[in-house]
């Protein structure tokens, strides 16, 4: 489990922009169209970046990280 957290902190930055693009481009289909799987996402995007970044600084401050 922990080899999911050994990352730099480039890799982890590139996460959340990607996280935050995809979570702003399913805002919209969420919300106007009511569609099930876009409003999943919207709530799934925040919870797993906020989930990863707080494994992320754990394993770098228990093991050193990168």
């Amino acid at each position: 489990m922990q080899k999911i957290y050994n990352i730099t902190i480039g890799q982890f930055i590139t996460i959340w922009i990607f996280g935050l693009i995809g979570w702003f481009f399913t805002l919209a289909p969420a919300f106007d169209y009511g569609s099930g799987l876009a409003f999943f996402l919207v709530i799934f995007i925040p919870f797993a970046l906020v989930f990863y970044t707080i494994g992320w600084r754990n394993y770098r401050k228990t093991f050193g990280g990168n």
